[in-house]
């Protein structure tokens, strides 16, 4: 039986645009908060982003239609939604850099004079050129590398760094002087506020904090107008966060949460930085109006900013009737959050620092701290919800358990009953709903005992198939939510109220003859994949072998041509919560039964001999074949299915399954008459991959499997049909020499 809170996955498109300080941010998909939206809300409804973190969102909600209420105490992220929204033209913000490159610092132009800075000579034709980054070693004083590709004559690549290029770095002397003032224009007199803005300084080398307070210093002398000058700080603040030293090198897809240089990291020509954040602020084509808070925007859609937390202006006017609130979960992030206190105070001066001074004070966000903190926001959202009740959706990416556990008990303990929740672990992410619950006794503890037990063994047997700890975790979670087993009511949350969660959660999964682990020698049982010690007595088909019939239905049902969208959400809306399909395995259903249509954008057409007629008869044939062989080679044969072979009329020698797709679990799993290693299936080479998967995902198959099974293909038979000198010990020598894999088979030898 599903759990009562599953809800099917709202798939989305990808990502678009890219956004500003991308790599701090949640990624949501494209369009999931416009289906939500629109299945939800009428157009003109009033919607809230508590978070405002991720400017994507209240954008897309007001391009939706509906006004939208945003509060945000991070002046950095404030100033980049009111950018994004604005939606500059690329003309116009080339003509601003131009304008701003035309400057003069000292006897140069301001372009000539920053960009010398990371100038080198070319290997090859000796020109001078730019850098696209000098590359160091952390603790060095010095370079070690530099990365460029030259425009001349083509030559790119690393090289060592020369003297040329060392001399141009000792000629900005010091940086005394610039470390001074970014220092002091984070000072808000506090000891720990300086502490914590002294070790985020300390990821800048002298080169880029000289060229950073370059620009912002000419930026405050420029009589241009607010939203000019909005512009050129917008371009300022993604130069500030290439100029730090927490890229590493080699490039990977770095998402920094903690202030920590890698061991080499790249450090990026900011010209070329402050160029290319023209792109990135000008991906809209058109504006959404955006009004700063009390002003609100007009009817039809758009955003309205408070540059501040939800709290405080609560409660709202009745004008701003809130139906609803989104949220893309940020995971905790010392490094965005201290980097953002910091440029706020160089970019705006101490007093922007004010409302973000404690991310320079905090060193670690443990789970804890995480929980606490969205208890706050859920707690200002249910005082939002007084007077008119809301529903809340929450995209919540990068999912750890820690992170979904403080979601989860942070909403429980503002009065929000879970009504929803769809678990993706392909793309680790988890979509969660909401609504206001009636307020509660509080719990004076978190029991898991026998209610943890029963999620665990129920989604086990409801998926049929091993399972990782993420979605066993959420298992427990939303039946305790669901329950109302987590603590109501809380007006401040105990700081230790997860990680008493979580040794609750441990002490189930290490239980004597509960569980066995799968694929992990970790002593975290947060690692591996789980089954049960007391196997259940019903046989029921793996979730896997679910998901194949059901994509092979709605094949069937749309005259076996399908975009692999429309088919990933169909099984969505199948499959839901914690049921949630892989996309891989879906994709693996297609390649396996399906291809390319030519000429079209993802679209996939049924492979001709995929009908279940054609099917049909080549296991019809396949069988008819292994019939003949059992009498060549003296058994007596019984047609089936199962096909057996039979030795001295009685007893079965070889029990054979042919048959067309790639669930071999309804065999394997069950009682067969003849031991496993004279157990034969055998099924279209087609099926090879998306079997490969199937056994390399559930531990518990691959286990049965491995006591002797032989998998083969069905052209494999043909082949051996097809010798004239094929006997019983030829036939056992050749069975294997095909085995299901993607590979290319092996030539039959010629005895």
């Amino acid at each position: 039986m599903k759990n009562d809170v599953s809800t099917p996955y709202q798939i989305g498109l990808p990502a678009t645009t890219q956004l500003p300080l991308a790599r701090f941010l949640p990624v949501v998909p494209d369009q999931i908060l416009t289906h939500w939206l629109k299945k939800k809300f009428s157009p003109q409804s009033w919607v809230l982003d508590p978070f405002g973190v991720n400017p994507a969102l209240p954008i897309e909600a007001a391009r939706a239609g509906c006004r939208v209420l945003v509060t945000s105490n991070n002046p950095v992220s404030s100033l980049l939604l009111e950018v994004m929204a604005r939606a500059p033209q690329k003309t116009e913000l080339l003509h601003m850099l131009a304008d701003f490159a035309s400057i003069r610092k000292g006897s140069e132009r301001l372009e000539v004079h920053l960009s010398s800075l990371y100038l080198t000579h070319c290997e090859e034709c000796k020109r001078s050129i730019p850098v696209e980054a000098f590359l160091w070693k952390r603790e060095e004083e010095a370079p070690y590398a530099r990365l460029y590709r030259c425009p001349h004559c083509g030559d790119s690549g690393e090289y060592p760094i020369t003297p040329a290029d060392l001399e141009n770095l000792s000629s900005l002397g010091s940086g005394r002087l610039h470390h001074a003032r970014a220092l002091e224009r984070v000072n808000v007199g506090d000891p720990k506020t300086l502490e914590g803005a002294e070790e985020a300084l300390s990821k800048y080398l002298p080169r880029s904090l000289y060229f950073i307070f370059t620009i912002i210093n000419k930026i405050e002398g420029m009589p241009i107008s607010p939203d000019q000058r909005d512009l050129l700080i917008a371009m300022t603040l993604l130069v500030c966060d290439r100029g730090n030293t927490l890229w590493p090198w080699p490039a990977s897809r770095s998402h920094p949460r903690q202030l920590l240089t890698p061991p080499q990291f790249r450090e990026n020509n900011l010209w070329t930085a402050l160029e290319e954040s023209i792109e990135i602020l000008s991906q809209s084509q058109a504006p959404v109006p955006l009004t700063e808070w009390p002003d609100l925007p007009p009817p039809e859609g758009g955003i309205c900013l408070y540059k501040g937390k939800l709290k405080n202006i609560l409660p709202l006017p009745k004008e701003i009737n809130i139906q609803g609130a989104f949220m893309g979960i940020p995971r905790s992030s010392q490094a965005f959050w201290a980097l953002c206190a910091m440029w706020s105070g160089w970019i705006w001066g101490p007093e922007a620092v004010l409302p973000l001074k404690s991310s320079l004070e905090r060193q670690r966000y443990v789970w804890n701290w995480h929980a606490v903190a969205l208890h706050s926001i859920f707690r200002a959202m249910r005082g939002a919800a007084e007077e008119s009740p809301f529903p809340i959706f929450a995209v919540q990416p990068e999912l750890t358990p820690g992170f979904l556990s403080a979601s989860i008990i942070g909403a429980a303990a503002a009065d929000f009953n879970l009504k929803g929740i769809a678990l993706n672990e392909k793309e680790n992410t988890a979509q969660l709903y909401w609504s206001p619950a009636e307020y509660t006794t509080p719990a004076s503890e978190i029991k898991v005992g026998r209610t943890g037990a029963d999620a665990v063994t129920d989604h086990l047997k409801m998926r049929a198939e091993p399972a990782s700890y993420i979605s066993l975790h959420a298992a427990i979670l939303s039946t305790l939510a669901e329950k109302h087993m987590l603590p109501g009511s809380q007006q401040r949350l105990p700081y230790d109220t997860l990680s008493q969660l979580h040794t609750r959660f441990d002490e189930l999964f290490e239980r004597p003859g509960f569980l066995k682990r799968y694929e992990s020698t970790a002593k975290t049982p947060q690692t591996g994949m789980y089954w049960l010690r007391e196997i259940p007595s019903t046989f029921h088909l793996p979730l896997m072998d679910k998901i194949e019939m059901a994509a092979i239905q709605y094949l069937m049902n749309q005259n076996g041509v399908v975009s692999f969208e429309a088919l990933y959400q169909s099984l969505c809306e199948k499959f839901t919560g914690l049921l949630t399909p892989d996309p891989e395995l879906i994709k693996m259903c297609l390649d396996s039964y399906c291809t390319p249509i030519p000429g079209t954008s993802g679209q996939w057409q049924l492979n001709p001999n995929e009908t279940s007629a054609s099917r049909q008869k080549d296991v019809n044939e396949v069988s008819e074949l292994l019939y003949q062989l059992g009498l060549k080679f003296g058994f007596s044969s019984q047609k089936g299915p199962p096909l057996l072979w039979v030795e001295n009329s009685t007893e079965p020698a070889y029990c054979i399954h042919c048959f067309a797709s790639s669930i071999v679990s309804r065999f394997i799993q069950q009682a067969q008459p003849v031991p496993p290693e004279r157990c034969i299936l055998v099924l279209p080479g087609s099926r090879s991959r998306l079997l490969e998967y199937k056994l390399q995902h559930n531990p518990y198959l691959a286990e049965q499997a491995a006591q002797g099974w032989r998998i083969v293909k069905f052209r494999h038979i043909r082949r051996l049909a097809e010798r004239e000198n094929l006997t019983r010990p030829l036939w056992e020598t050749l069975l294997n020499m095909d085995p299901p894999t993607w590979e290319q088979p092996m030539q039959l030898p010629i005895l």
